[in-house]
């Protein structure tokens, strides 16, 4: 039994090391409309198309199917939010925009409200919207009404808000220069500064897994930062990459981001104190923003359009993003069932 068990961890130990070392990244799908934004809701992709809201059918990533597109907005969509029947889409100079998607074919505009600023990121959270304003900081943006959104509450940063993730009471902002911002939301219509942590570079985007806050810092590539206590996050670990680190999103125990001119890049940060590279795929034009969904992860890499990689992990077998025990167990457990015969 313990010759079975030693083997199959060394086993295991071996392919999870291959699986490291030569993580294959596939580009199985495209969609050559221009693409500056991307969100995955479902079997649906979400593409700020230009100026134009374009939705996808990717039940079969490798052959997305367009199937509406809205009339123009007349400013780029740099961040898109889907809840029920409406998206939410920050669209630079403009704002908000609130789209009807009954008709997908055919997404409609039915509400717009003006920043103030110039809205780059977007995410919901109940009743609200948040937005990265720019030069306005955070906006919070009351959405109970879609067809009638109205601000609540906003927070001026020190720096030019460009990304924003929250999670539970507090909001995180990607700050520029000013790195990464707390912002207790307990109340929304009036949120506080809890606390700062400048980066080496710029900040543009932040994913939160945990108690870590990932942000994606232009030329600094990756900068991992403890939020246990949002009043005093701190970095902990960082990875600087080839490119332009732009946009950022976490599966599992790994960090995807759209590195510009550098394409996608893959970060394992099963240890977030020490982020290590695994792999890398260029695109073809500028890797701006990107949406993970299990293994599949949708590039909009502007004017090339939309690109959609597979990565795959030989070692896990669970299949659940990460090689652990749970993979030990399964293949431990398929050796015993063949009483080593092969």
């Amino acid at each position: 039994m313990r010759r079975k068990f030693a083997f199959a961890l060394l086993l295991l130990s071996i392919c999870a090391h291959a699986a490291f070392a030569n993580m294959p990244i596939r580009l199985i799908g495209r969609w050559s409309g221009e693409t500056f934004s991307v969100t995955v809701a479902g079997n649906r992709a979400y593409l700020g198309n230009g100026s134009f809201l374009a939705i996808l059918d990717i039940s079969d990533p490798a052959n997305p199917v367009l199937i509406g597109r809205s009339p123009p907005l007349f400013n780029t969509i740099l961040g898109i939010a889907v809840s029920g029947n409406y998206a939410y889409l920050a669209a630079e100079h403009r704002g908000l925009w609130v789209m009807d998607l009954s008709d997908p074919s055919f997404p409609l505009p039915v509400a717009q409200f003006d920043t103030y600023g110039y809205a780059t990121d977007i995410t919901l959270c109940g009743n609200y919207a948040f937005i990265a304003d720019d030069t306005e900081g955070l906006q919070i943006i009351d959405i109970s009404n879609p067809l009638s959104p109205f601000r609540t509450g906003f927070c001026d940063t020190c720096g030019r808000a460009g990304g924003l993730a929250v999670c539970g009471n507090n909001a995180f902002v990607a700050d520029g220069c000013s790195g990464l911002q707390s912002i207790d939301i307990t109340n929304p219509a009036s949120p506080c500064r809890l606390g700062c942590c400048t980066t080496c570079s710029w900040a543009l985007s932040v994913a939160i897994k945990d108690s870590f806050a990932y942000v994606a810092d232009f030329a600094s590539g990756l900068q991992v930062m403890d939020i246990s206590n949002p009043a005093s996050p701190s970095i902990t670990g960082s990875l600087d990459t080839a490119g332009w680190a732009n946009d950022i999103a976490i599966t599992g125990s790994l960090a995807c981001l759209a590195d510009g001119n550098c394409g996608l890049q893959i970060i394992n940060i099963s240890n977030p104190s020490q982020p290590q590279y695994i792999a890398d795929h260029n695109t073809i034009a500028y890797a701006a923003k990107l949406d993970v969904s299990d293994r599949i992860v949708y590039v909009a890499d502007e004017l090339a359009g939309l690109l959609i990689y597979e990565i795959s992990w030989p070692a896990d077998l669970e299949p659940d993003g990460d090689v652990d025990n749970a993979d030990l167990q399964l293949l431990l457990a398929h050796w015993l069932q063949q009483d080593c015969a092969s």
